[in-house]
């Protein structure tokens, strides 16, 4: 760990501890909790902290990080038929969002075809070159409002599986931006009208 590594993360233990647990976001009194029962963070991942739940998961616990990932996964795809499993763990980074994704496809796609998908996909960034240790980080994502995919490989234990590693920008790219980009390929592909505007 580089020394100014280290300080940031000594300065972070600090603040956490200075922080009082009256008003604490649930996030930080796990990370109090965290530190208090295995001692300080190090650059070592902090499992979220979450009662466990019931296997059968409703819109009435929607607030957790895992069960919301599964129900806006399923809303988006427009099926809820779609198998998906979550499990969400907290990290110290300064901003991202990262996900390691697992996805089985109806038929074979070879790793270098969805490659090839993913880099013709608008706001999408492949950072993928093995030989050159080449793949995504939290840190490569921010300010950007693409969403970067790598490590692109076959899952061997499925028949049609790919795993894949995709990381961005938290404050970026979200609800809000992904509202405006809708709405701006509304407007591209010529969906939506002005009131009162006669069409061009």
């Amino acid at each position: 760990m580089t020394s100014r590594l280290r300080m940031v993360v000594a300065r972070l233990n600090r603040r956490l501890r200075q922080e009082s647990n009256e008003g604490a976001t649930p996030s930080q009194l796990a990370a109090l909790a965290t530190i208090e029962r295995h001692g300080p963070i190090t650059l070592g991942d902090l499992a979220a902290h979450e009662r466990v739940r019931p296997p059968t998961m409703t819109r009435v616990v929607a607030g957790l990080e895992e069960t919301k990932l599964v129900l806006e996964s399923q809303k988006i795809l427009g099926s809820d038929a779609i198998g998906i499993h979550a499990t969400c763990v907290r990290v110290p980074v300064w901003r991202g969002h990262s996900e390691a994704v697992w996805i089985e496809t109806r038929s074979p796609l070879e790793a270098g075809e969805a490659r090839e998908i993913l880099e013709a996909a608008p706001g999408v960034r492949v950072v993928d070159d093995p030989t050159a240790s080449e793949y995504p980080l939290p840190s490569d994502a921010v300010g950007d409002d693409d969403v970067l995919v790598g490590r692109i490989r076959r899952d061997p234990s499925r028949q049609n599986g790919l795993a894949l590693w995709i990381v961005s920008d938290n404050l970026r790219k979200g609800a809000a931006t992904n509202g405006v980009q809708i709405a701006e390929l509304l407007v591209e592909r010529d969906l939506v009208r002005v009131p009162g505007r006669a069409a061009a």
